[in-house]
């Protein structure tokens, strides 16, 4: 049971001051000197409020965090500041309850959960629900105990909440190309999501090594993850790892190749319709595509949506796609045979940013102005490429923060409810970035 001492100042503040059993709080010299006779737990409503002012600030003071009310000594003071008329029967009777303290039964749900529920007006058993994120409580009144908890500083105890639960509040990211341009993207927007939620991550690098990753795997299970997401370095589907596992898992940019996971990856078909619907917008009727490697998924999706937004238009592709290296070398060696081939194309749609630089750097040699003779867009928008090159690049962004993002609200989901779990592949939405490789800048 906690002891409560207080005083009553001039200025119109009562502190009640809460400790544990073996600890002992008496007012500083000259809050004693000023201070009227302290309320007790035998003290009447009346006696309480007979001497204040017409309003007064309440401060009240307490210890322990929440489920640890056997504490040896106050760990942590938690304190809220209020200003009530000094007639109001709800400070009356919050005045009687923080005298008398919590029931042996109210204690049990911990002194955090207590005040927060005598500050919001509701139960215990209520403010400790809310506080510990269960579905069954109103979400008014989740935040109004949520906002009396802010107010008192009031933090739950995460390893004993993480006990009740059942979940520690960590989470793994467990990749394999943490040095990739895509990868750390990803990364960032899953780890802001987590850090809104007030989730620990722990990252794990394979290196694209199945072993390492069983290894990394192996260890985040031991820390009691409560979720992980697998970060892979290209959009192929990559292997599962299996249903057997402990905890939900979601699969962001590489997709899994089971079914039954839950995959989030950008839309790389959209994307190359966006691309040309861009172009066509532009007044181009003559459009060719340069891409990298036939063998990747991405070049494969944005090849196909470049021929079906062409198709939907009444238009055909000059040439046949062109597909080899993602490099700025095969984009100035392709757009010379292009050029050569293809004298009147109008327009070149690229498969990544570093090929469209190529492309801009042999019209540049070829006399060939950009977007005046020939609009160019690039893929990817890696700013470090596209708005340093000359004009400045037009290109799709995958949006790949986002991404990580959803990857992670995913993960809460299913870590939330064992019932209606998503599965598949959900492709992402992208968008068109306009610079002046497609329009004049004037």
């Amino acid at each position: 049971m906690m002891r409560l001492l207080g005083g009553l100042a001039l200025g119109g503040v009562l502190a009640l001051t809460a400790c544990t059993p073996t600890t002992t709080t008496s007012p500083s010299p000259s809050t004693a000197a000023t201070t009227a006779p302290i309320p007790t737990a035998s003290a009447s409503a009346t006696s309480a409020t007979a001497s204040i002012p017409e309003t007064m600030t309440v401060t009240v003071y307490f210890s322990n965090s929440v489920l640890d009310p056997g504490a040896s000594d106050c760990a942590q003071v938690y304190a809220v500041h209020r200003t009530v008329p000094a007639s109001s029967d709800v400070l009356t009777v919050t005045l009687k309850e923080l005298v008398a303290g919590p029931t042996a039964a109210e204690a049990a749900k911990g002194y955090g959960s207590w005040f927060s529920a005598k500050l919001a007006g509701v139960s215990v058993s209520t403010a400790s629900k809310a506080i510990n994120g269960r579905e069954d409580v109103a979400e008014a009144t989740r935040k109004r105990v949520l906002k009396a908890a802010d107010e008192i500083g009031f933090t739950p105890n995460q390893l004993a909440r993480s006990l009740l639960l059942g979940r520690t509040g960590t989470v793994g990211l467990l990749t394999s190309d943490l040095e990739g341009r895509f990868v750390i993207p990803i990364l960032m927007g899953a780890e802001d999501a987590f850090g809104a939620g007030q989730v620990n991550v722990f990252l794990c690098d394979a290196r694209g090594d199945h072993i390492r990753e069983q290894h990394h795997l192996k260890a985040l299970l031991n820390r009691r993850v409560d979720g992980i997401i697998v970060v892979g370095r290209q959009t192929d589907p990559r292997r599962s790892l299996g249903h057997e596992l402990p905890v939900p898992v979601v699969y962001a940019y590489a997709p899994s190749e089971d079914p039954e996971d839950h995959s989030v990856t950008p839309d790389n078909e959209a994307g190359g319709r966006l691309a040309i619907d861009h172009l066509i917008a532009c007044g181009r009727k003559r459009v060719a595509h340069i891409t990298g490697d036939p063998a990747y998924a991405a070049a494969q999706d944005r090849a196909r949506g470049v021929r079906a937004a062409l198709s939907a238009a009444g238009l055909e592709l000059q040439g046949e796609v062109m597909y080899s290296e993602w490099s700025e070398r095969w984009g100035r060696d392709a757009a010379a045979l292009l050029m050569a081939q293809h004298p009147d194309v109008d327009a070149i749609a690229c498969g990544s940013d570093q090929i469209a630089r190529g492309v801009l750097n042999t019209l540049r040699d070829l006399d060939r102005r950009v977007p005046e003779d020939v609009a160019v867009t690039g893929y990817d928008n890696w700013e470090a490429l596209s708005t340093n090159s000359r004009p400045e690049l037009t290109s799709i962004d995958a949006n790949l923060q986002q991404l990580g993002r959803e990857a992670a609200r995913s993960l809460f989901q299913a870590m939330g409810s064992t019932a209606n779990k998503p599965h598949g592949i959900e492709h992402l939405p992208v968008r068109l970035i306009i610079r002046g490789s497609t329009i004049p800048h004037r």
